[in-house]
């Protein structure tokens, strides 16, 4: 995790100015996980929220860093590291099967495993959506499978895309 914060420092990704933080060039909060998660509880549209983690998604794919990258499986070792430092969790990739352009991720102490109100990880799979829509290169659907607000031990993800999803 630290290695991945000392890179983007040292390729300027990641500046601390006084009275702001930025990130890839975008300014960016350090927020305590209770505010984080009350904000989206004040929500209450849960598709709205995987609609605005699914534009995150897209846009940590062409974040600077990853725009060098020319190689999708470094590109999603990168978005693991990158989750990991957001504190999300513990994200991990299950399986790839880049062929049939599907996915499984798991995810450890989900942010929102400590949320009194919501019933899922919708954020978390608006965000693997968006950047998995860009791997690969046609929309996705991520439907979290199992989840820790409903007794499992780990959050999982399954992305696949609208055509790959016909074959399931």
């Amino acid at each position: 995790m630290y290695n991945l914060i000392t890179k983007l420092s040292l390729s300027k990704q990641l500046r601390f100015e006084e009275g702001r933080i930025l990130l890839f060039g975008k300014p960016t909060i350090i927020l305590p996980a209770e505010c984080f998660l009350s904000l989206t509880e004040d929500v209450g549209n849960y598709e709205a929220l995987y609609e605005k983690g699914k534009i995150l998604g897209k846009e940590l794919y062409f974040a600077p860093h990853l725009n060098l990258v020319e190689d999708e499986k470094k590109a999603l070792i990168l978005l693991i590291q990158l989750f990991n430092v957001l504190g999300f969790g513990k994200l991990r990739i299950g399986e790839i099967k880049f062929d049939e352009k599907r996915a499984i991720f798991t995810l450890e102490n989900s942010i929102f495993g400590i949320s009194k109100s919501i019933g899922g990880c919708y954020y978390i799979s608006g965000i693997i959506a968006g950047f998995m829509s860009e791997v690969f290169g046609e929309d996705t659907e991520c439907i979290e499978r199992e989840c820790i607000k409903r007794g499992s031990p780990r959050c999982e993800f399954v992305v696949m895309t609208k055509t790959s999803k016909s074959k399931y």
